[in-house]
């Protein structure tokens, strides 16, 4: 004779040992299984009748609202304190208007001596070489190009020609 194969398990498939008394109704192996199959179903039987799940959901919602508005049993005052200690004192607010301002006055000296710090890196690194050249720029650049009357406009440039055409030579004020 064959010996009799325990059955799988619905969920995650392993073979198990059904109780005595449910051998043969017995779908899943343990609590963990037992509770995604029971929530597989509830999804399944709610997709069924959508209108029914919902009038349950609503139900649900309501009574769990109701009993969050009713006092519980949470205590109206905190506990006293333990005997033996003085009760905390109250702030002093000549004392808070000292501390903060304390520490305003730290934080300004420590802003300015990082912005002054910022400042010679910001200047340091701006300033030319001792003995190196002027750096070129917009202003001194028409005075170091040289002259380009006399080449034909294509191979010039636009640029070049419309200060030509409008007069605007070298030294010239080109804002004008």
């Amino acid at each position: 004779m064959k010996p009799r194969e325990h059955p799988r398990c619905a969920q995650c498939r392993k073979r198990f040992e059904p109780h005595a008394a449910a051998r043969g109704t017995q779908r899943v192996c343990g609590p963990v299984c037992r509770a995604q199959r029971d929530n597989a179903l509830a999804r399944r039987r709610r997709a069924l009748d959508l209108d029914e799940a919902r009038e349950d959901e609503r139900l649900r919602q309501r009574k769990h609202r109701a009993a969050a508005r009713t006092p519980g049993d949470a205590p109206e005052q905190p506990p006293d304190p333990p005997p033996g200690h003085a009760p905390p004192s109250g702030d002093n607010p000549v004392k808070l208007q000292r501390k903060l301002l304390q520490i305003w006055d730290e934080e300004a000296t420590l802003s300015r001596a990082r912005l002054e710090r910022r400042f010679a890196r910001i200047l340091a690194g701006s300033a030319p070489p001792v003995g190196a050249e002027a750096p070129v720029s917009r202003a001194t650049l028409g005075a170091q190009t040289p002259s380009v009357e006399g080449f034909p406009s294509r191979i010039v440039g636009h640029a070049v020609t419309s200060q030509a055409r409008h007069g605007a030579g070298p030294g010239a004020n080109p804002r004008r």
